[in-house]
């Protein structure tokens, strides 16, 4: 059964024409867009429906609404090197909720279900610590037309799924992923459509 990330992701690696800016800066805090906004620290973004904050590498920014069907998702991109595209660097994702509240089993799960359920051999998987919790990054799962590492994050027993576009992590998609943290969540962890 193909997921409904794998779709999206495919759908959101083509170039699409850039929205307005979907973050806004006020003295001393960042807001994310949309209803899922939450006041940061000075040089972040945040998004209360998924309980994330990361500071943005240099030219990133948060994509408006248009280019993101998903509820509880937040992606990133970098300016293109032609016309209004977009270079998508960074999806982040409210994924599943096991029924585990270690982190590690809790993504492992998620891990071998999703191996399981799409039926792949030749899968690597490394254990990753971001946000100062427990996460597998994948290689190897059929993701869409470009190359993409999947890195599924748990904190207890909620997973992410961050798709990092490329062969390999990018060294602004490294400095995202170390500034991630987690913050207080408003609403249910996968919304109406989990």
């Amino acid at each position: 059964m193909a997921h409904l990330a794998r779709g999206l992701a495919s759908l959101i690696l083509c170039a699409l024409p850039l929205a307005a800016t979907a973050f806004t800066v006020a003295p001393g805090r960042a807001f994310a867009s949309g209803q899922g906004a939450a006041p940061c620290t000075a040089g972040r973004v945040c998004d209360a429906r998924l309980g994330i904050a990361l500071r943005l590498p240099p030219g990133w920014y948060v994509l408006g609404k248009k280019q993101v069907a998903a509820n509880n998702q937040i992606s990133f991109a970098a300016p293109g090197s032609h016309g209004p595209s977009y270079n998508l660097r960074l999806i982040i994702d409210a994924f599943a909720v096991t029924s585990f509240a270690n982190s590690r089993r809790s993504a492992q799960k998620v891990v071998d279900n999703l191996i399981s359920a799409e039926r792949v051999r030749e899968v690597s998987q490394s254990a990753v610590h971001y946000a100062g919790t427990f996460g597998l990054i994948v290689a190897g799962l059929p993701i869409g037309p470009t190359p993409a590492r999947e890195i599924f994050l748990a904190r207890h027993q909620y997973v992410y799924q961050i798709i990092a576009p490329g062969q390999s992590l990018g060294t602004d998609q490294r400095t995202a992923l170390n500034s991630l943290r987690f913050v207080p969540r408003r609403g249910p962890f996968l919304g109406a459509h989990g």
